[in-house]
């Protein structure tokens, strides 16, 4: 069963200026200017407020365009006002601009590739996963192998991906969706056991929903688990009463 495709989008580490810039008490910076209003920018952005964090995010790029955090955020901001032609534009100039020395290119990656994802640009977005997950200052790796993982099986690339969730889950062991992910994986192989093994790790850590629930009945019938079956299917049918699968369940 394939589940609806979920990205992450991480957005910009920026800290908060202690101070604000003063154009009467000394000379503007172009630099402070551009970092105030991307602080500005990202506060409204996380607030929901489009249009008020586009216009702080323009402001910061005009008062420095070399802003790698500037560029970046416009990228972030047109991509969720789904203006793809522009968010392009700006992450291209971001990725362009970041030193693979600084803390910042991981995430400037990591959010390109989701963008480039969401566009069906496949390869390219998991290009950028990869420079994203190898970068040793990037401290999120498992988020970018995760997102790779993702891409690739909205490829059809199944063996890409089983590799990448299998990186994710090296670094952080308890990532749900790499979890889930890879128990659907090990059952289209016919990889019960292992199957059963994932299914089991998801379900300690997300205490389960109906996909993976009607994914464990299934699995469990297979290995010949009566008991393990009877125990699932009550819960899902406890927890999911109006779902597909309770419905599934239930017929004759």
């Amino acid at each position: 069963m394939q589940s609806k495709i979920i990205f992450l989008v991480v957005l910009l580490h920026i800290g908060f200026l202690s101070s604000c810039v003063s154009t009467t008490s000394k000379k503007v910076v172009p630099e402070e200017v551009a970092a105030a209003n991307i602080n500005l920018a990202a506060e409204y952005f996380s607030l929901g407020r489009m249009e008020q964090a586009l216009n702080a995010a323009k402001k910061a790029v005009k008062a420095d365009p070399q802003s790698v955090n500037a560029n970046a955020m416009l990228g972030l901001i047109y991509q969720r006002l789904e203006q793809p032609r522009q968010a392009d534009e700006y992450f291209s100039t971001a990725v362009e601009l970041v030193d693979e020395d600084s803390a910042d290119f991981g995430i400037i990656h990591n959010n390109y590739g989701v963008f480039l994802c969401q566009q069906n640009h496949l390869l390219d977005a998991e290009e950028q996963f990869l420079l994203a997950a190898n970068n040793k200052l990037y401290r999120s790796p498992q988020s970018a192998f995760e997102n790779a993982g993702v891409c690739a099986l909205k490829a059809n690339r199944l063996k890409a991906a089983e590799k990448y969730f299998r990186a994710a889950l090296k670094i952080a062991p308890n990532l749900p969706r790499s979890l889930i992910e890879m128990a659907k994986i090990q059952y289209k192989k016919a990889n019960y056991l292992s199957a059963r093994g994932y299914l089991q790790r998801y379900h300690e850590v997300s205490g389960g929903d109906v996909e993976s629930l009607f994914l464990a009945i299934k699995v469990e019938r297979i290995l010949g688990a009566e008991n393990e079956v009877l125990r699932l299917k009550n819960e899902l049918l406890k927890r999911f009463p109006d779902s597909r699968e309770a419905k599934m369940l239930t017929e004759p």
